[in-house]
């Protein structure tokens, strides 16, 4: 049996815990993880074009099934996922555990909280395109503004902390793209400080969300979003122990 490197889960009301997988550590066991997925999760993982998508696929709903099973001390097999309307998974359960998952590269990450909304989105980083075209495009005023004021050797990490950010908000409200990406700006400068400085469109009160950037590996930046003033994280890479 497969299992991951973790004892009992225990996640306090006042915590965010987060979890990192490289696809390359669970790559040769993912026939056996399809086994257990659901037949809707077979048919999903079927339908995508190349086969590394579905392995990510594969692995990483099998990895969210083995977080909660641990979390809500149930069966492996229990878990059955429902999906908002624009595609969040969520899982009703008495406990209110609110998640979210986000891949890129060879990078899967997790995030889990009690009684808030939390999305996360995790990006590789690449520094083959030009940052300004995009930001015209999809950032809003005031975040071209801080852009341009950088040196152009640190706009490419600044723009993926906006963009990861922004991300994760977007999820974390769950309104998939839905939500326009210019009707609110986040900080960028740092990887230490992270915060929503302004929102013009539904509620979001910069003094409701917090923000968090991390980085999983040299090459990949995470953030996550909470309503909730929650400032305590734990994160912890996953790897895969054979029993």
């Amino acid at each position: 049996m497969l299992s991951v490197n973790l004892e009992k889960l225990i996640l306090p009301n006042n915590q965010i815990h987060f979890y990192y997988a490289d696809i390359n550590d669970f790559i040769s066991n993912v026939g056996v993880m399809q086994e257990w997925l659901t037949a809707d999760e077979k048919l999903r993982a079927g339908q995508f074009k190349f086969q590394t998508d579905q392995n990510r696929f594969i692995i990483a709903r099998w990895l969210l099934r083995s977080l909660l099973s641990n979390y809500l001390e149930i069966d492996f097999g229990e878990v059955v996922f429902e999906y908002g309307e624009y595609g969040k998974p969520f899982f009703n359960t008495n406990q209110n555990i609110k998640f979210n998952l986000s891949h890129s590269g060879d990078m899967i990450v997790f995030g889990f909280v009690k009684n808030f909304d939390i999305g996360v989105d995790v990006e590789v980083l690449k520094m083959d395109f030009d940052v300004m075209d995009i930001a015209l495009k999809f950032f809003s005023k005031k975040e071209v503004g801080m852009l341009q004021s950088l040196p152009e050797q640190r706009r490419e990490v600044a723009f993926y902390r906006c963009w990861t950010r922004k991300e994760a908000i977007i999820k974390a409200y769950g309104s998939g793209l839905s939500f326009p990406l210019d009707t609110f700006s986040v900080s960028m400068d740092s990887d230490d400080t992270a915060e929503l400085l302004e929102a013009s469109i539904g509620d979001l009160d910069k003094e409701k969300w917090r923000l968090f950037s991390i980085r999983p590996k040299t090459d990949y930046l995470t953030a996550i979003a909470v309503n909730s003033k929650i400032t305590q994280i734990l994160f912890k890479p996953l790897m895969l122990l054979e029993l």
